[in-house]
């Protein structure tokens, strides 16, 4: 038989080995709680990326169908082929405006959820107080990828078309291919 103390000792220690358990259960759930947070996420960007560009794909190809059938009239002069193609240009070069934003504005989105995402991790892993400074860093750095992504410039897509009208038009190069 054990004595007192002894029996003692091993309660203390299969206390502390079942508070030790508990603790780690805890922190996975946290960690793959954030996972779980994170993929989810990432899954609804790609989701909603995949639609727009879908959408805007479709637009293009809309524009592309109506504007093969106002070419395929026999009876339109060369300038009237060429001011169609240009207006289609013109119209396709909005939509592809369009996109670029609607693509800035949701890479502005996700890195705000990444960010919010990082920081809570932070702190679950860290425990508060001791998380913030690093909190901060991970602020700091999120900040500046927003910055990086709004200071980034929308392409200035061009009016001319991809047929080429003659040796040096606006709509064209004069180098022969």
């Amino acid at each position: 038989y054990w004595s007192n103390n002894e029996v003692e000792r091993r309660k203390k220690i299969n206390a502390q080995k079942a508070e030790q358990e508990q603790k780690e259960r805890e922190e996975a759930i946290k960690e793959t709680s954030i996972q779980i947070a994170q993929q989810t996420a990432d899954a609804i960007f790609q989701i909603v990326n995949t639609n727009r560009n879908n959408e805007f794909n479709a637009q293009i190809q809309n524009l592309q169908t109506l504007k093969d059938r106002e070419l395929s009239n026999k009876e339109l002069s060369e300038a009237q082929k060429a001011r169609i193609e240009e207006r289609y240009q013109r119209k396709i070069a909005e939509i592809k405006t369009k996109q670029a934003i609607a693509d800035r504005n949701a890479a502005l989105a996700q890195a705000v959820i990444n960010g919010a995402l990082a920081i809570t991790k932070t702190i679950a892993q860290l425990g508060f107080p001791a998380a913030i400074p690093a909190v901060i860093a991970v602020a700091a750095q999120t900040a500046i990828q927003l910055a990086v992504i709004g200071a980034t410039k929308i392409p200035k897509f061009a009016k001319g078309t991809e047929f080429v009208h003659g040796g040096g038009t606006e709509t064209s190069d004069s180098v022969p291919a």
